[in-house]
């Protein structure tokens, strides 16, 4: 038990509480640090942004919130394109972490999640400035820029984040915990802790057992404070000739002759010199809360029962240190618990009274040790009051707290980029020119990558948008062979292989995929696949294709090896959409993420393939006379349902179509045709001067893009 054991002490440290000098003061320093009942005490772990809050003292190695000192306007930035409206945010702010000095900072974790690990790599691009509590730091230069006149905040370690972006966090900012390292070495003495936390008036002697580290993280009177360190050790404050002394019983106990021993006092008086607590006053078990290093510092707790019952005393001491050695201690003080239910008194002559509290002694006709609990020095008679020290508890049995996830960031690595102009994928028609970029990284670190635009030819970027998921995507190993627009092709199978280790590529029931599911770009043919198969790692083995899709069917032919594969998913990929003015020009996209600061541009043309319209189907030429009779069935680019049956949603202002008869590689003709259909007669045959052999063209116009698909035949005129 933790206990004050000269009433001058209270005087010197907290205020008058009584007592005899030398005599003991009892439980004195019986509240908690931090303003609750004794022995319970709360690591910050969640950041605060009130005023009045206290601002911890750190020692040694600790997991901390911190409090929010000063926070800018959120930022609002308008993107070239993409989801969320166009519009991102970021935020600048201070957040307060130790009113003692620090040398650095370790891992940072916002919301739970690791934002920086152990060596420094940021998941996200961050800027961060560290103030390290100096008191002649300077002031920060942003808050001075934001604020004008600034504290500088002497001797407060502070870290303040510059445009941290808000997107990952719901667009705010975001709870933050730091790992704090305040003193170098591997272990923090709690002797030394406890000396500067008294600012040098106490002395410390003893071996104190090491901890990671310490905080004092609320309002409370230095004696509290001293009564969670006495929790967390073995030793006893004592008054050493007026000097406060933190002591840790040591050496040999000093032997106590029993002739020297007397059975009453200078009155006369007898006593009894021996006592015992009744069992039912003893604890059953104890347990101690910690903070447990080995788990990111998240709390902990053991227990060690000594038998069954419902006495138990909990210790929450805001300490971390390891399992095992939390179990040690719940165990060294359930035993001391027992044996200092033992006490005892002894008289001795005046040549001993430099016996002081907190001495350790035993008498020569037995091996137990004694610790003086009081001394009075009355009649020249020193009479001592003993309590019972346990032996020394052993190794405690091995003890797990447990795991947490593995916090190692991962170097992000380079961006793959891929520019995809592709007709409309969802179930709704573009209604403006839209490129879709797709990205990922080859390495087990890649998470997201901010994208970059610029319409100007590099003269400036502005901000498009995150693809904050990655895209599937790698190389065709095989050249896809010719193929069927309208069936199942069982027969083909296509190899890919991957670019990252942590992709993978998943069949689908045939019923999944006419409903579109495994929609992948194959050079430039869109392709759905039923059959999936690992033949290695990041290779796969594609079967039971659908080819052409969504109107790529010009595409089937010329594949070759080594072309693009990317799996078209709507979360992976950011849309850039741009005005119809915009077509035909030029852009310059790069990633902007923290291993993409050298990553060259790639070119793309605004090219609005979404907006034109798809090429027809079941193009027919029927004899007509001595000419030719057209017709065709209209395709829409809003869909590929049939809910009536009879026809397919028009998805453009109305409809319109272009006709174009060729003969070998001359045009003949150009005609419109406001229908499905179109007559071809003798006579613009001889009015157009054509062989026997035409080529019948036909393609749907757009309002905003003109000609879309075209759709080709070829006839031959009978003789």
């Amino acid at each position: 038990m933790a206990t004050l054991v000269l009433g001058t002490v209270g005087r010197a440290i907290g205020g008058p509480i009584g007592g005899i000098v030398g005599s003991l003061a009892g439980s004195v320093i019986d509240r908690g640090l931090f303003g609750g009942a004794r022995g319970r005490a709360e690591v910050p772990l969640v950041q605060s942004a009130a005023y009045g809050e206290p601002v911890p003292r750190v020692f040694g190695r600790m997991r901390v919130a911190g409090n929010l000192i000063w926070s800018s306007e959120i930022a609002e930035q308008a993107s070239a394109g993409g989801k969320g409206g166009g519009y991102s945010y970021s935020a600048s702010f201070a957040v307060g972490l130790s009113a003692r000095r620090l040398t650095g900072v370790g891992r940072i974790w916002a919301d739970g999640r690791l934002l920086r690990d152990g060596e420094g790599r940021w998941l996200l691009p961050v800027v961060m400035r560290l103030h390290l509590g100096d008191e002649d730091q300077p002031i920060d230069v942003l808050m001075a820029a934001a604020e004008g006149d600034c504290p500088a905040y002497a001797g407060l370690a502070y870290a303040v984040f510059e445009d941290l972006p808000l997107a990952d966090f719901g667009n705010r900012i975001p709870g933050l915990n730091f790992e704090v390292i305040a003193d170098t070495g591997l272990l923090l003495d709690l002797g030394g802790a406890a000396r500067e936390l008294c600012e040098g008036r106490i002395s410390v002697e003893g071996d104190f057992a090491g901890v990671d580290g310490m905080v004092a993280a609320q309002p409370g009177r230095i004696a509290d404070t001293l009564d969670l360190l006495l929790d967390s050790t073995d030793a006893a404050l004592v008054d050493d000739q007026g000097r406060l002394v933190m002591r840790i019983p040591a050496g040999t106990p000093e032997i106590l002759r029993l002739a020297d021993c007397r059975s009453s006092d200078a009155a006369g008086r007898s006593a009894p010199t021996r006592r015992r607590l009744a069992a039912s006053t003893a604890v059953d078990s104890i347990e101690i809360g910690f903070v447990d290093p080995e788990r990111d510092f998240q709390p902990g707790l053991q227990r060690v029962q000594r038998s069954a019952g419902h006495r138990i005393e909990t210790l929450s001491l805001p300490v971390a240190m390891t399992p095992m050695a939390a179990k040690a201690l719940a165990a060294s003080r359930l035993a001391q618990r027992h044996a200092a239910r033992l006490t005892r008194s002894v008289r001795l002559p005046w040549r001993h009274l430099g016996i002081m509290p907190g001495a350790v002694v035993r008498t020569e006709d037995s091996d137990a040790v004694w610790r003086v609990r009081e001394r009075l020095f009355e009649g020249f008679l020193l009479t001592l009051s003993l309590e019972r020290m346990a032996a020394p508890v052993g190794v405690a049995v091995a003890s797990d707290g447990g795991r947490a996830p593995a916090g190692r960031a991962e170097p992000m690595g380079p961006t793959v980029l891929h520019l995809l102009d592709l007709p409309s994928l969802g179930p709704v028609a573009d209604m403006a020119p839209r490129l879709l970029v797709a990205g990922a990284g080859a390495g087990p670190g890649w998470r997201r990558a901010p994208v970059l635009v610029s319409d100007n030819g590099g003269l400036d970027y502005a901000a498009a948008g995150t693809i904050a998921q990655a895209s599937m995507m790698g190389i065709a190993i095989n050249a896809l062979p010719a193929g069927h627009a309208t069936i199942w092709n069982r027969s083909t199978c296509l190899e890919v292989e991957l670019i990252a280790d942590g992709m993978w590529l998943q069949g689908l029931p045939e019923a999944a995929v006419l409903q579109g599911g495994n929609l992948a770009l194959v050079g430039d043919e869109l392709v759905q696949f039923a059959q999936a198969e690992a033949i290695a790692p990041r290779r796969f083995r594609l079967r039971g294709l659908l080819r052409g899709r969504r109107g790529t069917e010009a595409a089937i032919g010329g594949h070759r090896a080594g072309e693009r594969f990317i799996m078209l998913e709507s979360a992976a990929l950011l849309p850039l959409d741009h005005a119809l003015d915009r077509i035909g020009q030029s852009l310059l996209v790069r990633p902007a993420g923290g291993d993409d600061a050298d990553a060259a541009a790639m070119a793309a043309v605004v090219g609005g393939r979404g907006l034109r319209p798809l090429a027809p189907v079941h193009l027919r030429a029927r004899p007509m006379g001595d000419g030719w009779q057209l017709t065709w069935v209209r395709r829409s680019r809003a869909g590929f349902g049939w809910a009536d049956f009879v026809d397919v949603p028009l998805a453009e202002a109305f409809e319109a179509w272009t006709i174009e008869v060729w003969s070998g590689d001359r045009l003949c003709r150009t005609s419109m045709s406001e229908t499905s259909g179109f007559d071809y007669g003798a006579a613009e045959q001889i009015a157009d001067g054509c062989g026997e052999t035409l080529i019948f063209r036909v393609a749907q116009l757009s309002e905003a893009v003109g000609p879309g698909e075209f759709a080709e035949l070829a006839v031959t005129r009978r003789p």
